[in-house]
């Protein structure tokens, strides 16, 4: 994330093409590695716009989140294309064709139970990387009266970078909220650890009882 924002801001007062050149090189580290392509063709078509890979599988299956371009922006307020209005019968038509399943709307809600579903929970570390348009949909603070469920904010953070290998450009949110993550982890093993050593130690009056009998 960092890298492609630098993309956008190496020029103190851009042109419009510059901020052109910017955008390019930041979708380049994805569809561009290699540096081999000569232009992108991105087709913008349906209400998948031309995806039909694993993610398009999982919209259709689980109807998940603001999942663009499912959800349409509409070229004012956002960066992207207009691409009009909700269109569920559109969808439908669209995952019929291409996986032959239709999208259940309340799969997540069922699944899961919502937010709520988390002050019942245990054992449990939310992060949120607050550079991660993901984040939105996330835990943000802790579940009120339920200290086995934590919500850590990373603001530094992009899509689950706590989750990668270490590197040594890490940000210090990051650093701590992964130690934040293995003390709790660290705690839950020692907890259970405890829990079936106290179920599976001898009965010490039973034990006594019998060799007193012996």
């Amino acid at each position: 994330m960092r890298r492609a924002c630098d993309s956008m801001v190496r020029y103190e007062h851009p042109t419009m093409p510059q901020l052109l050149e910017g955008i390019r090189d930041a979708v380049g580290m994805l569809y561009n590695s290699s540096g081999t392509a000569a232009c992108f063709a991105l087709d913008t078509s349906g209400p998948a716009a031309g995806n039909t890979g694993p993610w398009d599988y999982q919209f259709c299956t689980e109807l998940d989140g603001q999942e663009q371009p499912y959800y349409p922006t509409n070229g004012k307020t956002d960066m992207f294309w207009d691409q009009g209005p909700f269109d569920l019968a559109a969808i439908n038509a669209h995952c019929l064709a291409a996986w032959n399943t239709t999208p259940r709307i309340h799969h997540s809600f069922v699944q899961y139970g919502g937010v709520e579903a988390a002050a019942s929970a245990s054992n449990m570390v939310f992060s949120n990387g607050l550079l991660d348009p993901w984040s939105v949909f996330g835990v943000l603070s802790n579940i009120s009266g339920n200290p086995h469920v934590i919500a850590l904010t990373i603001p530094n953070g992009a899509h689950h970078v706590d989750l990668m290998f270490s590197h040594p450009d890490d940000p210090p949110d990051v650093i701590t909220a992964r130690q934040v993550e293995v003390a709790h982890m660290g705690a839950w093993i020692q907890q259970h650890a405890a829990r079936r050593g106290r179920k599976h130690a001898p009965n010490s009056s039973s034990s006594s009882s019998s060799g007193g009998s012996s």
